[in-house]
């Protein structure tokens, strides 16, 4: 588990992708609804381009 400073100043307002390969059932939903079209589904688990 993740636990970072919960300072006011330290967080960032654009929105992050959280993302727990435990928990991935492999429905795609989340591939199929992102608009830049940066997340793919590996054999390995999702692949999440940061760079688009």
């Amino acid at each position: 588990m993740f636990i970072g400073c919960c300072n006011p100043e330290s967080q960032s307002y654009a929105t992050q992708i959280g993302y727990y390969k435990k928990r991935c059932i492999g429905c795609q939903t989340c591939e199929n609804v992102c608009p830049l079209n940066a997340i793919r589904l590996t054999a390995d688990g999702i692949v999440i381009d940061k760079m688009l």
